[in-house]
């Protein structure tokens, strides 16, 4: 458990910023897609893409834990 938390951690502060930003709001401040799009001034889909993108990098990192 203590190995994934530190895992999961590690990938997220590499996440580009804008990826990691988006992540966050979605998974830690629990808003919407709508929401988030409206806090960093962009689309619904420019947020889905930036999600979609983070989800693969993050799965690919810890995925051996």
């Amino acid at each position: 458990e203590k190995e994934f938390q530190s895992k999961l951690q590690d990938s997220i502060a590499s996440l580009p910023q804008r990826q990691r930003e988006a992540f966050l709001l979605n998974r830690v401040e629990k808003k919407t897609y709508k929401e988030i799009a409206d806090v960093m001034s962009i689309s619904v889909k420019a947020v889905e893409k930036l999600m979609h993108k983070a989800l693969i990098k993050i799965r690919k990192e810890i995925g051996d834990v």
